[in-house]
């Protein structure tokens, strides 16, 4: 008989490593040149953020709030 319960938790666990592993990607290859920043005019045709568009916004937005620090 299975343990749900455990089954919950390690569920649980595998969802925060992948959105963990997720968020790293996208902080560690930051460009303020991406979108939506707006260093650069006009804005560059491709993201060089690993995560595509949705990670380049996360990591503005953090990066926005928090700094380097």
């Amino acid at each position: 008989m299975p343990d749900v319960q455990r089954l919950k938790s390690d569920l649980l666990a595998l969802v925060i490593l992948a959105l963990t592993v997720f968020l790293g990607l996208s902080l560690v290859s930051y460009h303020p040149a991406d979108p939506p920043g707006d260093v650069v005019y006009p804005p560059p045709q491709t993201l060089h953020n690993l995560c595509g568009p949705t990670g380049a916004r996360l990591a503005h937005q953090l990066h926005a709030m928090l700094g380097l620090g």
